[in-house]
């Protein structure tokens, strides 16, 4: 870290802070060594002045740590201490604390606005830090609270975390995510230097996280096989994270390692371990469709909830195919809503049909579920979209022993058929890397005019998002797999295609190939995205918006999108709470100067540190300069 500038300041609508200065310390030593201040620390030794003065010399003047005095704008006059320290390299994260003055103003929410400004203006804008987090003891409600006004969220509680006042004492552990980040633009560097990229012998190398598709499959197979499963390069996101917990409150042995990324989970040959839960999926799709499916076939009482997000999304079609399968649901929102009860019989013996117009997950939850009947199941699907993503789950569960056979009928209907009697299999299982997160660097290969490979992601894996890769041949680049990776090498001429592209098999890129859009020598046009009007987002409005914030023109076509290429200018992008907004036109930023992206922790959804791996990606062009 870096020390302070001493001219410092930064201002909220009634506060400013400035750096401390070593006259400050008779005020801030009556501020902390006050009893309410001491009641509310983990250290609650009084301090003296000259461990303040050494403190300053030793962690303020040298930037461990970055203390501020809140003041209030119209006096001058100085209320309180906000501060940030032990700053981990890693997660490029600080601790935030603040203690307020006796006489400071009571229930005015200062103490938060100052919290507030610090974190949003100085660690995240000024530092550049991906984001904070408070240690709050659990009996201080007013502290919490205050962290919640300040925009932080809870995310863990810490039982029997410190001992204090004779008593093992409770922790809340509050983040505050950055509210935006700024693309570096490179373009103009690189462009300068484009003779440098010519036959490079080595491409820019990006590393994605396991796959979110996969590992959720994963742990859904490993929860219905008859033993110990070993998962590896496991994905931890916000969605994996919510289907680990809710495998969890099912009642399976589960255990995992971040750091390694892997997970170890125990089935119950197809059983649910509890007859009674309530679980939440939160804004997984994955957990919400396939636990759904799973549940409203088996034995038990099981009531599920989800996200405000997810609520949204739909749901209708595989409900109303789960209750003519017998299961019985209790709905308190109205049908096809969250929260609902299910009361599950098992499959029903005639064949089921499935519209997946709206999510092909709707198959691929039957389609998991099947091997649990005791007789015969037969899925005829209504459309084709998403195919690619139930050829994985099919390929999978091929993976783990069970056969599925799908055949043609004389009316040209596909039907999938799953003969009884299998079982999911124990088995040790390596997660691919992400191919959508992969998605994202491939891409920069043409915008940036840089070669690029993403190790381990190959042409012929599960996942369909490789698809991706041969748009970006159309568009003049040229790709090579080999036994590291895919290297992608730019258009030899400079010069980005326009195309026109059905993106049915790989809808979660057409966000990106509309980065890819803005710099193509001609118009692109998107087809076959009519259903990502209803994911995390309604994408196809979000993407001609923010189009339009750059200066791009670009207008709904039939079932996808027209983009008319054109000068992008700078400006703030509303990621509409959509990760994969906020990482698809953060491309255009590297190539156009000013480009900001408001709410970067959306991406934790499924690629928690992707900004941080820009960056890096960004350094590494950098150095080849």
């Amino acid at each position: 870290m870096i020390p302070m500038p001493e001219d410092l300041h930064i201002e909220s609508e009634r506060l400013f802070l400035r750096p401390i200065t070593s006259s400050d310390t008779p005020m801030v030593l009556e501020w902390r060594n006050s009893e309410r201040t001491r009641n509310n620390f983990y250290y609650r030794a009084i301090i003296t002045a000259e461990e303040h003065e050494k403190w300053l010399k030793e962690k303020v003047a040298t930037g461990l740590v970055h203390q501020f005095i809140v003041c209030l704008k119209d006096t001058g006059e100085a209320i309180g201490c906000v501060y940030l320290q032990h700053y981990d390299p890693e997660t490029k994260s600080m601790e935030s604390g603040v203690f307020m003055s006796e006489k400071a103003p009571v229930g005015k929410g200062y103490a938060g606005e100052a919290v507030e400004v610090m974190n949003r203006e100085y660690a995240c804008g000024v530092l550049g830090l991906s984001k904070t987090f408070a240690r709050v003891l659990g009996y201080n409600e007013a502290s919490r609270s205050l962290h919640e006004r300040a925009g932080f969220k809870l995310d863990e509680i810490r039982y029997n975390d410190v001992f204090l006042d004779d008593k093992w004492q409770d922790t809340y552990v509050y983040i505050y995510d950055r509210p935006y980040v700024k693309i570096p633009c490179i373009y103009e560097r690189v462009h300068e230097q484009a003779d440098l990229f010519t036959n490079l012998a080595e491409p820019v190398k990006a590393h994605v996280p396991g796959s979110k598709s996969i590992t959720n499959r994963a742990l859904l197979l490993g929860m219905l096989s008859d033993g110990e499963c070993k998962l590896s390069n496991v994905l931890f996101s916000d969605d994996s994270e919510a289907f680990l917990e809710c495998v969890e409150k099912l009642g399976f042995d589960i255990s995992f390692d971040k750091k390694e990324k892997n997970a170890t989970i125990t089935g119950n040959g197809g059983k649910i371990p509890v007859q009674n839960a309530d679980i939440n999926v939160r804004s997984a799709g994955t957990a919400a469709r396939f636990l759904t499916a799973l549940l409203g076939i088996s034995e038990g009482s099981y009531r599920l909830d989800a996200s405000d997000q997810m609520k949204k999304r739909p749901m209708g079609e595989l409900l109303e195919t789960l209750r003519d399968q017998g299961c019985v649901i209790d709905f308190e929102n109205g049908d096809g809503l969250f929260p609902y009860t299910l009361h599950g019989h098992g499959f029903g013996s005639k064949d089921i049909e499935i519209d997946i117009e709206k999510s092909s997950q709707f198959l691929s939850a039957l389609l998991a579920a099947a091997p649990l009947s005791d007789h015969k199941v037969r899925i005829i699907p209504v459309g084709d979209h998403g195919m690619a993503y139930v050829d994985m789950t099919v390929r999978m569960m091929e993976a783990f022993g069970v056969k599925v056979s799908k055949k043609e009928t004389s009316g040209k209907k596909v039907v999938f058929e799953i003969a009884p009697g299998q079982v999911y299999g124990a088995r040790s299982y390596d997660i691919e890397p992400d191919a959508s997160a992969a998605a994202y660097f491939y891409a920069a290969c043409p915008i940036l005019g840089v070669p690029v490979m993403v190790p381990g992601v190959h042409f012929g894996g599960l996942q369909g998002d490789t698809e991706f890769i041969h748009l970006l041949e159309k568009m003049g680049c040229h790709a090579e797999d080999g036994k590291e990776g895919i290297r992608l090498d730019p258009p030899a001429d400079g010069h980005i295609r326009g195309i026109e592209a059905d993106m049915h098999a790989c809808s979660d890129q057409a966000i990106t190939l509309a980065a890819v859009a803005v710099f193509a020598d001609s118009p692109v046009t998107i087809k076959g995205i009519s259903h990502i009007s209803l994911q995390e987002s309604d994408r196809i409005a979000a993407i001609i918006r923010e189009l339009g914030q750059v200066g791009i023109k670009a207008e709904k076509a039939g079932d996808g999108i027209r983009i008319t290429p054109g000068k992008a200018h700078a400006t703030r992008i509303d990621s509409h709470s959509d990760h994969r907004m906020a990482m698809g036109f953060s491309l255009i930023g590297l190539r156009t100067p000013g480009i900001v992206i408001g709410d970067p922790s959306c991406c934790k959804k499924t690629f928690p540190n992707y900004f941080e791996e820009l960056e890096k990606f960004v350094e590494k062009v950098n150095s080849m300069l």
